[in-house]
């Protein structure tokens, strides 16, 4: 009889297989890889009570572990932990000493910053919510009563910055909208189906979408509740309050900014793509659910292969013969620029720390994602000369008044009506670009004249304090009076004087300084 020994080692196979998996996504990505950020949520309150077996572990701040629970019936086919790396790993399960806890701030800071950032310079930006139902996306976007998600901060922050460029015409536009069992509707419209189309250059859009011109983050926030209202959400057997469509809220940020020292006019065009995914979902947690439920699951789970499918084919970086199917879905047809396209992405993907089956596969599809790199370029519409564009439209002028001319000695109305319309369009453009350069100037000037004023102020107060005399003035007195001194050193006062003299052509600002200091005096 031949004796067998049992192997005590692991064979070459599983050697190899586990040295995968330790070294998942541990290649440095790409300047324009889509980034990837994993939050572990917290246990919900139907959830504490069995009293559950944590699954996963963040050892490092980008790396996350995922290990069999010991009752799973898997256990004897996944024995070793495995490991995932990404841009950013976030611990909300519960506060612990060893690992910094991810409150909504915490998202903010790590994907929001960035995105508002790069959708100031110009860039398209995208931030995608993915995970199983009731993993946590809905909650990370869009918050809840007691405290704001990404989406009001990033819209909150935005204007904030917007109103610090005093030297820029911006326009803020924003839509919304949701995909329902591949159907598009307008959140903020009538509900009607919207049909999805292409344009001559290939970019989706959706056909009589309303686009809401906003000032402030208040009309922005109020326009964003109407939406989330007339979002379509249902009960399920994993969540109370279940979104069953994918939604997308798109802020549209035009800006022109004016330089003076070239004379030159930049117009950026950028748009910031905030999304929130239904969640996936096993067929067997639809089970006892209504039709209308099981449907909608289905749906959902179809357009998500599909993105899946997208993805896979464009990590494994594809040549220009390689079809990607985009429009085999109509999320992936709307993502296709933020996908593979001209935009900068994010990815946040929400876990569950109990379900082994479903956290494994966002770990997997969350790994595909980081792997793809997007042609990132920036949305720079024109950039012209003033001067140069006054003689255009001066030459532009003169060819219409001929040609109005020549009409109007001919017998055909519609063309000469047509002629006028186009010179009547050519002097409203002309209007509007003198007019915002007018309020730059402006801007400019009073934003010079109030920094002048303050020096003025400062001043005057120094000289009061020198007439009193120095030798009744008490010690408290004499420390404030080298204080205001030695800021009035380091104060450059002449030079904005002298610059708002020359563009004013007046001694405004020396007349206002003269009757300030008679005044105290």
């Amino acid at each position: 009889m031949i004796k067998v020994n049992k192997r005590t080692n692991a064979s070459p196979v599983k050697l190899n297989a586990a040295f995968k998996r330790e070294s998942r996504g541990t290649e440095a990505p790409h300047e324009h890889s889509i980034k990837v950020v994993v939050r572990v949520r917290p246990l919900l309150e139907r959830e504490l009570e069995k009293s559950p077996e944590c699954l996963v572990d963040i050892d490092t701040d980008k790396s996350i572990v995922l290990r069999p629970g010991g009752d799973l019936l898997k256990a004897r086919k996944y024995r070793e932990a495995q490991r995932f790396m990404f841009s950013k790993c976030l611990w909300s399960y519960d506060r612990r000493a060893n690992v910094p806890y991810a409150d909504q701030n915490t998202v903010f800071t790590e994907v929001g910053l960035e995105m508002l950032e790069n959708t100031l310079n110009g860039y398209n930006s995208c931030v995608i919510a993915y995970g199983q139902t009731g993993s946590g996306k809905t909650y990370t976007m869009m918050g809840s009563d007691e405290e704001d998600g990404l989406i009001p901060m990033v819209c909150r922050q935005l204007f904030k910055r917007l109103n610090q460029q005093v030297d820029s015409k911006i326009q803020v536009k924003v839509s919304f909208i949701e995909i329902y069992q591949e159907n598009v509707f307008d959140l903020l419209g009538r509900g009607n189906k919207l049909r999805v189309r292409e344009n001559s250059e290939r970019v989706a859009f959706i056909e009589n979408l309303n686009e809401y011109n906003v000032s402030d983050s208040q009309e922005t926030m109020r326009l964003l509740n109407k939406g989330l209202e007339n979002r379509t959400t249902a009960e399920t057997h994993l969540n109370k309050q279940s979104s069953r469509s994918h939604s997308i809220l798109t802020v549209t940020v035009s800006q022109e900014k004016f330089d003076p020292a070239t004379g030159s006019l930049v117009k950026l065009k950028s748009n910031l793509k905030l999304v929130d995914l239904a969640g996936s979902e096993k067929f067997v947690a639809s089970d006892g659910l209504d039709k209308i439920r099981q449907q909608e699951g289905s749906r959902i789970n179809k357009s998500l292969v599909t993105l899946g499918r997208v993805l896979t084919i464009l990590s494994e970086k594809p040549n220009q013969k390689t079809v990607v199917p985009y429009r085999d879905s109509i999320l992936t047809w709307l993502l296709k620029d933020n996908i593979g396209g001209n935009s900068k992405t994010s990815m946040i993907a929400c876990v569950s720390p109990i379900d082994y089956d479903e956290t494994l596969s966002t770990l997997r599809f969350a790994t595909t994602t980081s792997k793809i790199e997007n042609q990132v370029l920036i949305n720079k519409e024109s950039q012209f000369n003033m001067d140069e564009m006054v003689k255009q439209f001066q030459l532009e002028k003169e060819k219409l008044l001929e040609c109005i001319s020549e009409l109007k000695q001919s017998s055909s109305r519609n063309d000469e009506l047509r002629k006028l319309e186009n010179y009547v369009q050519w002097q409203n453009n002309y209007i509007d670009t003198l007019t915002f350069t007018n309020e730059v100037t402006q801007k400019q000037l009073l934003c010079s004249l109030k920094s002048a004023q303050e020096r003025n102020a400062l001043l005057a107060s120094t000289l009061v304090l020198t007439c009193k005399g120095s030798e009744t003035i008490p010690r408290e007195e004499t420390l404030e009076l080298n204080k205001l001194i030695n800021k009035l050193h380091e104060l450059d006062v002449i030079s904005p004087l002298k610059d708002i003299e020359n563009v004013l052509q007046s001694d405004l600002v020396m007349t206002y300084s003269a009757d300030l200091i008679d005044d105290l005096m």
